[in-house]
């Protein structure tokens, strides 16, 4: 299993990220959103209208970041937000739930779909995971060339796709 697979497994069964943007003021704001989807390379897809704030926010800095937690599992993912008003993907990803914010469905003009494309991740658990430790490390090791090291900060960064 590669570390990305094994991200993607790490974040399966969450369904919903506190999704992080940075207001053009500089202001750092989060909120709950349901995740629509998560490919498996680990790309996180979410629907939001196209004039929430967050698009005035992302219309001036796409870096994003997302934080999920369960239990004793925490992950944080920075990345890149990418905005698709492709009707097909929306129709493909459309859930009947949506209807109270999309009274139109996914034909709504206002839906549209935020890709996060991960640069950066971390994990933590507060069971102290051996083996999540342990892949994080040499995650890192093995896609950056980095030598493992007792003191180096458990990262994901080498699993997320360039």
């Amino acid at each position: 299993m590669t570390n990305q697979e094994e991200l993607v497994e790490l974040l399966s069964g969450f369904e919903t990220a506190m999704f992080i943007t940075k207001t053009p003021e500089g202001e750092i704001l989060s909120r709950p959103m349901a995740i629509a989807k998560m490919d498996a390379n680990a790309e996180i897809w979410f629907v939001t209208d196209q004039h929430s704030g967050k698009m005035i926010d992302l219309s001036n800095d796409k870096r994003v970041g997302l934080t999920f937690q369960k239990k004793s599992r925490f992950i944080a993912i920075s990345g890149n937000a990418q905005v698709s008003i492709d009707r097909n993907q929306i129709e493909g990803l459309w859930q009947e739930s949506w209807r109270a914010w999309f009274p139109a469905g996914a034909e709504d003009p206002s839906l549209c779909l935020l890709h996060v494309l991960p640069t950066h991740a971390e994990y933590w658990d507060n069971f102290g995971s051996e083996k999540g430790k342990e892949m994080l490390k040499t995650g890192e090791a093995q896609f950056k060339g980095v030598r493992l090291g007792t003191n180096e900060t458990p990262d994901l960064t080498s699993a997320m796709p360039r």
